[in-house]
């Protein structure tokens, strides 16, 4: 990808959804919502079902982590001031949010996700660069 690309593509504040996934920055609720591996089990619940796809990427926290989430049932009712309605289930099937890492946080250190599609398959890398390391600064 050229640099011109990848400019524009940091420059937007939505996400792309392929398949079944989504890379978006922040989450399903905005660019600036930060997920991570200490985001609240209903809170990265309600992420990922936002997001219609079994795998959400995100960007915002910097980390490289994978949030599974197993297939569960939630129970839900709506309450208003004049009635309560009832109650109701949800399936939930198996979902994940996978954080991308990033290059610069920590200077010269880039932690980053390698995805592969066919085999849906997750791999942290990590790799330290600098003059003396392998990348010039």
């Amino acid at each position: 990808m050229s640099r011109k690309t990848v400019q524009w593509l940091r420059s937007l504040n939505f996400g792309f959804h392929e398949l079944d996934c989504l890379l978006i920055h922040g989450s399903t609720v905005g660019a600036s919502d930060e997920l991570t591996p200490e985001t609240p089990p209903p809170v990265m619940l309600d992420r990922v079902i936002r997001a219609d796809a079994n795998t959400l990427f995100c960007g915002r926290s910097g980390l490289a982590f994978e949030y599974q989430l197993q297939p569960s049932i939630i129970n839900n009712w709506v309450q208003t001031l004049d009635s309560q309605e009832p109650p109701g289930t949800v399936s939930a099937t198996a979902r994940r949010a996978i954080g991308v890492g990033n290059v610069g946080r920590k200077p010269g250190i880039a932690t980053y996700a390698l995805y592969n599609p066919d085999s849906d398959r997750v791999q942290f890398k990590t790799v330290h660069y600098g003059a003396k390391k392998g990348f010039q600064s």
